[in-house]
């Protein structure tokens, strides 16, 4: 009885570990994507900055 308990957890143990990576992958990305829009905003309002300066 035990051994099909065992066999029984591991399907959703790898169910989980899938979820944890999906979710990893997707908050990786979601970061990454709001690097990028940021960045041009803070190259931009640097350089209005320095041109208004000289």
């Amino acid at each position: 009885m035990k051994k099909t308990i065992g066999h029984v957890k591991m399907p959703y143990i790898f169910v989980i570990l899938i979820l944890v990576v999906i979710f990893g992958v997707l908050t990786v990305r979601h970061f990454d994507k709001q690097e990028k829009s940021a960045s041009p905003d803070v190259k931009k309002s640097t350089s209005t900055a320095k041109s208004k300066m000289k």
